[in-house]
């Protein structure tokens, strides 16, 4: 399904922010359909009354789409309390309900999870529009830019489950609540409020690098607005001044050295202005020649793969010249798509321009003038090439300073610069909120919150980084409520009296209002983490001084979150201040000051809140950090002193303290380590698995990006059936060793996902929006017409899944299948159950004589836990017996192999996973 593009599509997204039309009309571009499909067969009529999925229901209209900034267009049903009931009762009290209202429960429920992708924030919103219109979010899910949409799409069902319909249009920078406000969200990105055409890129206005770093994002920019002639001079305005001065010495003798060899050459004599003159002028006819072989180099691949990419799709499509040139006219919002040269046009400009400087430069000189001038410039290039590399190597191997990238999240508005114009980043827009600051306002809006969640010490005045500083979004908000108030915790971090409402909801996600769930990634002890994290236990060390006694417990340093905090250090800006306040505020009972581990010196850390306390902009700036782009955030962990032995089992000495005390491995009795956490696309960047159950009571949908495949251009689009499991497109791989390297990493991250996403009873509820080459990936500059082409390609995606599983037979169709593999699953596991039972007889006939008596006698480690779950079962008098029933009922059984016989394929697994 080929989806508007261009001004046309820009026009049709401002069209149908406030009407609604049927799908194929509203989203699909008609004129890309084919004459005939490839089979020979007649051409597709959108309009017949048999069209596949667009059909309306039996006594039911043509399903619509659109109308996305109508707060009518989400109230599910037409009973206002029934409404209410539907929408404000979380899961674990659904028994509440009568048996009809637990139908239309279930009827109008649904989980989500989103993939990552820089584009995640444009595609997601409209999607999330359409399935909201029929469905209400129970739990949502995301990692990376994905967690943004997610959070954003939990902060709107809050605002639609507990706030009033929103009435006019938003304030200037504000956005309204509930799902209105995300459509909002997309006409701002679209600019619909600008007075003229200007583009004012305001996606990518929300990335502001660190005041030490603009100069180096420079570069980026540069490359992402393809500015090819102004990346060199913004190259060299970031190296260091001595890396500066080593260039200009290197071109000065360059210069010199070319004059006076090529004068011997020539048997000329001059002033010392016209010998430097002449060694100018050879000097750059030898740099111009010398770029210009490489660019044409460089772009021959480039140059020759829309030859073969038109050779490809008309083989794949078996269509005659004149339909490939129809369909890659309307298959995109790129138009040509590369299915010819015209795309390329700029790289073979740059490649001419520098062919005829060199001719220009070197015109007046001989042949071996002309040799030693080209030699003297690929000299030249390679010194510039190495004093380059070197510099990059030592801002490598200093990043750690930099947290490990250049956009922080919440630095201050600087005025554009000289040179940020001159590579394309200069504002336009009246808007100065950097991304996580935006991001804060925005979730606020779209929760309905008004008033500081916290204590009079917070802020409510403008921030200096332009946010509001009014009310902050809270992982408790999303359990309880707009009415949710943060309690200050004591230093323990003891359950309080008022705190027993949300810890319930803390330790039982059923319990929640809104459940959101972001993917993040701890670099330092390489794993996967899930935020919100689970109520920390206690703070109290444990009785034998385990180091991992409270292996959840983290920590923060306020100057690493907001500059502000110490302006001596110059830490860095990832939060607004008024957000890094809230996390003091109600932890400050728990400030400590430890060394580190490193021995660099002491740090005063305040315990991370607790997951009702944490402000939801803060897991999202985590799981979104992407490598290099956005810095890394840095947390600690207190690790408390372990005894180290050797293998005779005696303690190990490395010291003596006072009056000859041995100090024994490790010293002091508590440091800080640092923590840092990043991407949650490292680990999984589409984390569909993480509402999943055996017997679903609704939908759990994912929202998928991908790439346009080879031989479908008119396919922006796709939503699967399940039998369709083995025709996921695979990736063509490239020529180059980059192509493998960047294909070794994709799979290496991403592999447990990819077949998650294949699984039987998952493919037929992921929809995957395909982008093609300059949408998304790390390109922030996208025009607003493509943007409008992505969002209303999200847009289809949420209408598809929505209209999918309106129809009653496609869910019911959707639980045969459910029941059907895990009934092979529960089958599988009976008998594994079943064979290894009598290996466990002597240890259920024993019951706790027998673990004690194992206790006692057992050796190898001096340190085991005295008081520890692993020892000792349960306080139940039952609980041996208990365990012996339930595996010998599950032994009973007869076994039914039938019941595994011809799962669909590939047949899932049952297995234990560590949780993240």
């Amino acid at each position: 399904m080929t989806v508007r593009f261009g001004a046309d599509g820009l026009r049709r997204l401002g069209e149908l922010m406030s009407t609604a039309a049927p799908v194929p009309d509203a989203l699909l571009d008609r004129d890309a359909v084919p004459a005939a499909d490839a089979a020979g067969g007649p051409a597709l009529d959108l309009q017949e009354p048999e069209r596949w999925l667009w059909h309306p229901a039996p006594g039911g209209s043509v399903p619509l789409a659109g109308a996305w900034s109508d707060p009518a267009q989400y109230e599910m049903v037409d009973d206002a309390r029934l409404r209410r009931r539907l929408l404000t009762t979380p899961p674990a009290r659904v028994g509440d309900l009568d048996p009809e209202e637990q139908r239309l429960y279930a009827r109008h429920s649904a989980d989500i999870a989103m993939r990552g992708g820089t584009t995640s924030g444009v595609v997601y919103p409209l999607a999330v529009c359409e399935l909201a219109k029929d469905r209400r979010l129970r739990n949502v899910g995301g990692a990376s830019a994905g967690a943004i949409a997610a959070a954003a799409a939990a902060a709107a069902e809050l605002g639609r489950s507990t706030g009033a319909a929103p009435s006019g249009p938003a304030p200037t920078g504000r956005l309204r609540s509930g799902f209105p406000g995300l459509a909002d969200l997309v006409a701002w990105l679209v600019q619909a409020d600008a007075p003229d055409d200007r583009e004012q890129y305001r996606l990518a206005a929300l990335f502001r690098p660190a005041a030490d770093q603009r100069r180096l994002f420079a570069i980026a920019v540069a490359v992402m607005r393809r500015r090819v002639w102004a990346a060199p001079v913004a190259a060299f305005a970031a190296l260091r001044w001595f890396f500066q001065v080593a260039l200009l010495v290197a071109v000065a003798l360059g210069v010199w050295s070319l004059a006076v060899v090529t004068s011997s050459l020539a048997g000329t004599d001059g002033t010392w202005v016209a010998t430097a003159l002449r060694g100018a002028g050879l000097l750059v006819g030898g740099v111009l020649a010398v770029s210009a072989v490489t660019a044409a180099l460089l772009l021959a691949p480039s140059l020759l793969e829309p030859l073969r990419r038109r050779r490809r799709v008309r083989a794949d499509l078996s269509l005659t010249t004149e339909e490939v040139n129809r369909l890659q006219q309307h298959s995109t919002s790129r138009p040509r798509l590369g299915l010819d040269r015209k795309g390329d046009g700029g790289g073979l400009l740059v490649v001419a321009l520098l062919a005829l400087g060199s001719a220009a430069f070197l015109r007046p000189y001989g042949a071996a003038e002309r040799t030693v001038a080209v030699l003297g410039g690929l000299s030249l290039v390679l010194v510039l090439l190495a004093v380059v590399g070197v510099a990059v190597l030592l801002w490598a191997l200093r990043a750690r300073g930099r947290s490990y990238g250049l956009v922080p999240g919440a630095t201050p508005y600087r005025a554009p610069s000289p040179l940020d114009r001159l590579v394309g980043a200069g504002r336009r827009g009246d808007d100065t909120r950097p991304l996580s600051t935006w991001l804060s306002d925005a979730l606020a809006d779209l929760a309905g919150l008004t008033t500081a969640p916290t204590a009079p010490t917070a802020p409510t005045a403008p921030t200096a980084d332009g946010g509001r500083g009014d009310a902050v979004l809270c992982f408790g908000h999303l359990w309880q409520g707009p009415d949710f108030r943060p309690v200050p915790e004591d230093r323990a971090a003891r359950p309080l009296p008022e705190e027993a409402a949300v810890r319930a909801a803390a330790d039982d996600p059923a319990a929640r209002l809104v459940n959101l769930v972001v993917m993040t990634t701890d670099l330092s002890r390489k794993r996967p983490w899930t935020f919100p994290l689970d109520p920390w236990r206690t703070d109290a060390p444990a009785e034998d001084g385990d180091a991992a006694a409270d292996p959840l417990s983290l920590w923060f340093d306020p100057a690493d979150l907001t500059a502000s905090w110490d302006p001596d250090r110059g830490g860095t800006d990832v939060l607004p201040r008024h957000v890094v306040d809230l996390m003091v505020d109600v932890t400050r009972a728990s400030v400590r000051t430890v060394p580190r581990a490193d021995g660099s010196g002491a740090v005063t850390l305040y315990r991370l809140p607790q997951p009702w306390n944490l402000p939801v902009v803060l897991a999202v700036r985590i799981s979104g950090a992407l490598p290099v782009l956005l810095s890394a955030v840095r947390l600690y962990r207190l690790r408390r002193p372990s005894r180290v032995r050797d293998d005779l089992g005696r303690l190990v000495v490395h010291g003596r303290g006072a009056g000859s005390r041995p100090v024994c491995s490790q010293e002091p009795p508590e440091v800080a380590e640092e923590l840092w956490l990043s991407d949650g696309g490292i680990t999984s960047n589409f984390p569909v698995h993480l509402f999943d159950s055996y017997l679903p009571r609704w939908p759990s949908f994912g929202l998928n990006l991908g790439e346009h495949v080879p031989g479908q251009p008119v396919q922006d689009v796709w939503l699967p059936e399940d039998w369709q499991s083995a025709l996921v497109p695979a990736d063509r791989l490239g020529a180059g060793l980059p192509a493998l390297l960047g294909a070794v990493l994709t799979c290496a991250r991403n592999w447990r996902d990819n077949l998650q996403t294949a699984m039987p009873g998952y493919r037929s509820r992921v929809a995957w929006v395909r982008q093609h080459e300059g949408e998304g990936g790390t390109n922030l500059f996208m025009a607003r017409t493509t943007i409008a082409a992505l969002a209303l390609r999200g847009a289809l995606a949420g209408a598809r899944l929505r209209v999918r599983y309106a129809d009653p037979g496609q869910w019911d169709r959707h639980r045969w299948l459910r029941l059907r593999v895990s009934a092979a699953n529960v089958e599988e596991l009976r008998g594994r159950l079943a064979v290894a039972r009598p290996v466990y007889g002597d240890v259920l006939d024993g019951g706790a004589p027998w673990l004690s008596q194992l206790r006692d006698g057992l050796t190898g480690d001096p340190d085991l836990p005295g008081t520890d779950a692993h020892w000792f079962a349960p306080d139940v008098d039952t609980y041996w017996r208990d365990v012996a029933r339930l595996l010998d009922s599950a032994g009973e059984a007869d076994a039914a192999t039938h019941l595994a016989a011809g799962v669909p394929a590939p047949p899932p697994r049952l297995s234990q996973v560590p949780p993240v």
